[in-house]
């Protein structure tokens, strides 16, 4: 049987700790629905956020490698400052900031200022930071249908999660 490196036989792998394994095919369309539907908190990845003195410069090498179009910053209000890179189909990709005199800070000390998740359920996700006893912001974007959380997991990391209002919650 080939699997990736590290990961376990099938045969051991199971659904939620404590629960009898059920391969995939025996179960239902209707729990199969319910796992991937339901109970996904996390849509995709959104973007990635890169903070750089050398704005043009980063924004012209990341539109020829990838072949990414400059498109407003909606939630920013300063566009001279503030780009989205986005591909042919409009999904935005690639967030480029800077400030003058842009520098790593103690809060983001890297180059890579944060990364974002498209999520679901802005309620749902709020109580499960509270109940991990993970501070946060909460914020209502310039863009109307978007709210965003904002947090720093254990390893530093900024992490965004947007929510798109428009979207009806799940429940």
């Amino acid at each position: 049987m080939a699997r990736h490196r590290g990961s376990q036989p099938r045969s051991s792998r199971r659904s939620a700790p404590g629960a009898p394994h059920r391969p995939a095919r025996e179960r239902t369309v209707a729990q199969r629905s319910h796992c991937e539907d339901e109970g996904r908190m996390i849509e995709r990845i959104g973007h990635i956020n890169i903070k750089t003195p050398a704005f043009e410069e980063t924004c012209a090498f990341y539109e020829a490698l990838f072949d990414l179009r400059r498109v407003p910053a909606l939630t920013m209000a300063d566009q001279r400052i503030n780009a989205w890179l986005a591909t042919a189909d409009g999904h935005a990709v690639i967030h480029v900031n800077t400030a003058i005199g842009a520098a790593p800070t103690a809060a983001s000390p890297a180059r890579l200022d944060h990364v974002a998740f498209e999520c679901r359920d802005v309620a749902a996700m709020r109580a499960r930071l509270d109940a991990l006893g993970v501070p946060h912001v909460h914020a209502v974007s310039r863009v109307p249908t978007l709210e965003q959380i904002f947090f720093t997991d254990l390893n530093g990391i900024r992490i965004e999660l947007t929510f798109d209002t428009s979207k009806p919650s799940p429940g």
